[in-house]
C-alpha cells in the first residue's frame, strides 16, 4: 500500500468554525487529490500491464465531500432520493425518541451527540448522510457477530451494499506496530500496559469525537478514583462550549466499572466471547474475510462493467 501525503494548507484556507471544519478541509484538498488521481490514471492509460487501475473511491465518512471526483473519474455513483424529512433540531430538545433501523430500542433524541443541536453543524450531518446513500458500497469497522441486528437491518432497502470487515487490528510488521517510529510517543504507555496483570486494566476512549462537559469529566474521574482499578483514560476537550445532556453519576459509573471487572461477571465472559468471535471473523471463510472477498469481487467486477461500457 502507497501512502501519500497531501500538502499542508493555508491557514485561511480552512475555516475551522464549529463541525464544518472538517468540510472545509475537504473541498481545500479537492484539486490536490484530483491532481494526484490524474496522474494515476494518466499512467495506468500508458501503461496498462504495468500500472495500477483506478478502481474507485474510498472514502473516509468525514472527506464524502469528496464524492463528486469519483463521477468526475468516471467510477460509477448511483443516485437515491430521500423522501423523508424531520427536523432534528426541534426533536433533539425534547424528549421524543427516534426509530433508528440500525438499533434494537428507540434512541432518545436528546442523547444524540451535542453537534447536533447546533444548527449550523446540523446540515453537515445530514449531507453526510445523504451522500453515503449515493455510495457504490461501505465499509464498517466491525464484525456480523458483534452487530448482527445493524448489519441486517442495513442490508435491507434502499442504503447501498455494506462490507463489515473489521475488527481492523494493528500487526506485527506494519508501519503502525508497536515498535515502529510513528507511535514512539507511546512506549510508556505500552509498556506500563504489558506490566499490569491480565484484564486488570479499565480503558476508557470515546472515540474521535467523543468528549464530554467538565461535569461530567468529574464525575467519570471520581468514578474511577473510587472504583480502585487500574485505568486507561484517552481524553479530549469538547468539541463546544456547554454540551447539552443528562449528567451520569460517579456511582453509577463506578456501579458499571464494578459489573465490567469482577472476575466470573457475565460482562467479562460476553466479552471474551466476542474476542474470540473477532478473531475468527478475520480467519479464511470467517465473516469478515467473506466480506472482503466479496468487496474485492464487486470491485473487480464494476471494473469489468466500466471496461465493457467504454468498448461498446
Amino acid at each position: 500500500m502507497r501512502v501519500v501525503d497531501l500538502p499542508c494548507l493555508e491557514h485561511t484556507a480552512v475555516h475551522k468554525t464549529g463541525a464544518s471544519w472538517m468540510a472545509s478541509l475537504a473541498e481545500a484538498q479537492k484539486n490536490h487529490v484530483k491532481e494526484f488521481v490524474s496522474k494515476i490514471k494518466a499512467q495506468s492509460e500508458l501503461s496498462p500491464n504495468d500500472s495500477p487501475r483506478l478502481a474507485g473511491f474510498v472514502l473516509d465518512t468525514f472527506v464524502l465531500a469528496m464524492n463528486d471526483l469519483a463521477a468526475e473519474f468516471g467510477v460509477p455513483w448511483p443516485f437515491m432520493t430521500s423522501r423523508k424529512r424531520i427536523s432534528l433540531c426541534t426533536k433533539t430538545r425534547s424528549d421524543a425518541e427516534l426509530e433508528i433501523p440500525s438499533l434494537v430500542n428507540r434512541l432518545p433524541a436528546k442523547l444524540l451527540p451535542s453537534l447536533v443541536f447546533n444548527r449550523e453543524s446540523l446540515p453537515i450531518f445530514l449531507g453526510a448522510a445523504r451522500r453515503l446513500k449515493h455510495a457504490r458500497g461501505i465499509l464498517i469497522n466491525t464484525f456480523k457477530e458483534l452487530e448482527s441486528h445493524a448489519i441486517n437491518s442495513l442490508s435491507k432497502g434502499e442504503i447501498p451494499p455494506v462490507y463489515p470487515l473489521g475488527p481492523v487490528v494493528i500487526c506485527k510488521g506494519n508501519s503502525y506496530d508497536v515498535g515502529s517510529s510513528q507511535i514512539n510517543d507511546y512506549k510508556d504507555i505500552m509498556q506500563w500496559l504489558d506490566d499490569q496483570p491480565p484484564c486488570s486494566v479499565v480503558f476508557l476512549c470515546f472515540g474521535s469525537w467523543g468528549s464530554f462537559s467538565v461535569d461530567q469529566v468529574k464525575e467519570i474521574a471520581y468514578a474511577l478514583e473510587q472504583c480502585g482499578h487500574r485505568f486507561l483514560w484517552c481524553l479530549r476537550e469538547p468539541p463546544c462550549k456547554g454540551a447539552i445532556g443528562e449528567i451520569v453519576s460517579s456511582d453509577d459509573i463506578k456501579r458499571g466499572l464494578k459489573l465490567q471487572m469482577e472476575n466470573g461477571s457475565e460482562i467479562r465472559k460476553k466479552v471474551k466471547e466476542m474476542s474470540q468471535l473477532s478473531r475468527k471473523a478475520l480467519m479464511e471463510d470467517g465473516s469478515s474475510y467473506s466480506a472482503l472477498t466479496r468487496l474485492i469481487e464487486d470491485v473487480m467486477d464494476n471494473i469489468a462493467w466500466h471496461d465493457c461500457s467504454l468498448l461498446s
